[in-house]
């Protein structure tokens, strides 16, 4: 009993460890991706009005875009070579939750905007894709530390300063509601729909595994005695 529970758990354990390695492709993907979609489509901007926050604002963006790739190469290279560990898992989670929780406190600081506007900031969306990273991962566990992170963090930020007006810093917020960040939205939309499309797939291939070794087990113990079937 004990040797086929730690077989069980040796599975688990890799499994977990396999799906870090695509959580971490799909990090590096996700973050080329929002690379691509902010060069064409904010780049280009030049509001003089704004323009010292939206250079501060695209300054934050493209730090936060390359320390996400960052971490997902460090995980996808860690898994790999195999030094990759059970444990490591916690804190990578933790911190896909964490990058869009700063993300929006960043842009709430560069802008003046208080915690009433905190939903209009585009990092906001990737609240669907870091979930969908919790649904590739095979430990519920993680998935409630990364709603809990999320769910403390944006308690946090649409509390400052709830309630307040910010007068003329008003007109900042429509920096954030115009045409080119609403086609980040959609990009960070999409980029989650991706993510839970190949989700579904790797749970549905583990079914179809877990099947496959049923009927393999149950057609062995037709023509072996049950104590040879395993």
């Amino acid at each position: 009993m004990n040797s086929a529970h730690d077989d069980v758990e040796a599975l688990l354990i890799q499994a977990e460890i396999d799906a870090e390695r695509i959580v971490a492709l799909t990090r590096m993907v996700a973050a080329a991706g929002l690379l691509v979609i902010f060069v064409i489509v904010i780049a280009p901007q030049s509001d003089v009005t704004n323009l010292a926050v939206m250079q501060r604002q695209m300054t934050y963006a493209l730090g936060t875009i390359l320390a996400y790739f960052v971490l997902g190469l460090g995980a996808w290279i860690a898994t790999r070579r195999g030094v990759f560990r059970r444990w490591m898992i916690w804190p990578t989670a933790a911190a896909d939750a964490a990058f869009t929780v700063a993300s929006v406190w960043a842009g709430m600081q560069n802008t003046g905007l208080t915690g009433d506007t905190a939903f209009a900031l585009p990092p906001v969306w990737l609240i669907p894709l870091v979930l969908a990273y919790g649904v590739i991962r095979v430990n519920p566990r993680i998935m409630a530390m990364i709603a809990v992170i999320l769910l403390v963090g944006f308690g946090f930020l649409i509390s400052v300063e709830a309630g307040t007006k910010y007068g003329q810093d008003q007109h900042r917020v429509w920096l954030f509601l115009s045409l080119p960040p609403n086609l980040i939205r959609l990009g960070m939309i999409a980029m989650a729909a991706a993510v839970l499309v190949m989700a579904a797939r790797r749970t549905q291939a583990l079914l179809r595994q877990s099947i496959d070794v049923a009927v393999t087990n149950t057609n062995l113990t037709r023509f072996l005695p049950q104590q040879l079937a395993p």
